[in-house]
């Protein structure tokens, strides 16, 4: 499993853009839905239910964009992001390359 390192803000409200990729080339999300799932890594909770769409920026350049929500990092912490697409059936692919994010507290 390949992993990406990302450092937020537990507060964080910039957006995550990634190029999605499998085995190194690039996934090409014509037609596709993608889903963000954020989960802690220490209570394996999933923290962004009910907002987990993404925003496809290009889709034959794999490129979308995740909108994080109050609440997402909690107050701080290790999650580990999984990209899950959906192809025009609905078929669920959830990618084997990861987003680590650590979000660091909110400065007081």
């Amino acid at each position: 499993m390949a992993v990406m390192l990302l450092t937020v803000a537990a507060n964080t409200r910039k957006p995550i853009g990634l190029t999605l990729k499998k085995n190194g080339a690039v996934i090409p999300l014509t037609g596709c839905t993608v889903k963000f799932v954020i989960k802690n890594t220490d209570t394996d909770e999933v923290m962004n239910t009910g907002h987990q769409d993404c925003t496809i920026l290009v889709a034959a350049d794999g490129t979308i964009s995740y909108q994080p929500q109050t609440g997402d990092f909690g107050t701080g912490g290790r999650f580990l992001c999984s990209a899950i697409i959906y192809d025009a059936l609905s078929k669920p692919d959830e990618l084997h390359e990861k987003l680590l994010v650590i979000a660091e507290p909110k400065a007081q």
